[in-house]
């Protein structure tokens, strides 16, 4: 919880909410040896199924 403290007379307390900006990078390693178990997970991490998932919890996917 963000917010501004004030210690005068008279003068109320604002809650401010932080922006927090997070981006998530993923790839796949050309020798990794479950290739097609995380090129699945790049393909779930762009699906509008995960998007909801991310809203529901307070993050804004980037929409392309």
């Amino acid at each position: 919880m963000g917010g501004i403290e004030v210690s005068a007379r008279g003068i109320e307390v604002i809650p401010i909410p932080r922006v927090r900006e997070v981006y998530i990078t993923a790839g796949v390693s050309r020798r990794t040896k479950r290739r097609n178990e995380a090129m699945n997970y790049l393909k779930f991490l762009l699906s509008d199924k995960a998007k909801e998932i991310m809203k529901k919890h307070g993050f804004q996917p980037y929409e392309f």
